[in-house]
C-alpha cells in the first residue's frame, strides 16, 4: 500500500499565511470603496459578502482560496467597469 503523502509536502499545500495576507488586502479595498461614498457598489458587496463570516468562517483553506480569487475577480471588474476608483489591489 503506498505511503499518504504528508499534505504540508503536498503540491497543491496551501500557503496560510498567504491567503491571510490576501484577505487583509482584500478587505482594505472594500473598506477605500466604502469611504468614497458611503453605499459599495454591487460588485463590491458581493466581494464583502464573500469575505464575510457566513461564507468565510464555514469555508475550509483550498474553499477560502477560491473565495479570494473570486473577490479579487469582482473587484478587479468593479474597477475596470468605473463602479469605483482605483482599489489598490492591482
Amino acid at each position: 500500500m503506498p505511503s499518504r503523502p504528508n499534505s504540508l509536502s503536498a503540491p497543491h499545500a496551501l500557503d496560510i499565511k498567504a491567503l491571510a495576507t490576501r484577505r487583509a488586502k482584500i478587505m482594505k479595498a472594500i473598506a477605500r470603496a466604502r469611504t468614497d461614498g458611503g453605499a459599495l457598489p454591487p460588485l463590491i458587496e458581493k466581494a464583502r459578502d464573500l469575505m464575510s463570516a457566513r461564507y468565510w468562517a464555514r469555508a475550509n483553506w483550498r474553499h477560502r482560496a477560491q473565495i479570494l480569487a473570486t473577490s479579487e475577480w469582482l473587484l478587479k471588474l468593479a474597477e475596470r467597469s468605473g463602479e469605483v476608483g482605483t482599489t489598490g489591489l492591482f
